[in-house]
């Protein structure tokens, strides 16, 4: 493995840990959901075997997740900062770690529609700007 299949390798992993410790799933319980056992999570979350495609998508529906979210940023279409003015491009890669977060998705989308729905552009504007801040800081905090 490469150093960069490494870096995904270890992403995922870390994320089946943080997802399954904050939803209060134990190896053994997440291991039920397929078909191994206990110590088959354990190996995986400490990097001494894969996990492979069919797993994780068993995994994340477990966890509540959707399978993107195990997945770092850069290889999930995440926008480069040069197809986008700074402050667009923060707002896209901001909005894409929240959608991770299916709770979130509905209250999300209503509030992007309302933000759309401004017609002076200042105000339109001045919205964008506080709202990016706040993301970030909400993000941030953990």
């Amino acid at each position: 493995m490469n150093r960069s299949e490494e870096k995904i390798a270890k992403y995922i992993r870390e994320h089946i840990r943080e997802f399954r410790e904050a939803r209060g799933i134990s190896q053994e319980e997440l291991a039920e959901v397929i078909d191994r056992n206990k110590s088959t999570i354990s190996d995986i979350e400490r990097g001494k075997v894969g996990v492979n495609s069919v797993h994780l998508g068993l995994i994340a529906k477990k966890l509540g997740k959707p399978v993107q979210a195990f997945y770092p940023l850069s290889i999930r279409g995440v926008t480069k900062r040069g197809d986008l003015g700074s402050r667009e491009h923060d707002l896209v890669t901001n909005f894409q770690k929240i959608m991770m977060y299916p709770e979130l998705e509905s209250a999300l989308l209503d509030f992007v529609a309302r933000l759309a729905s401004f017609s002076n552009k200042s105000e339109f504007r001045r919205t964008i700007d506080s709202t990016v801040d706040l993301t970030k800081t909400l993000l941030n905090k953990d």
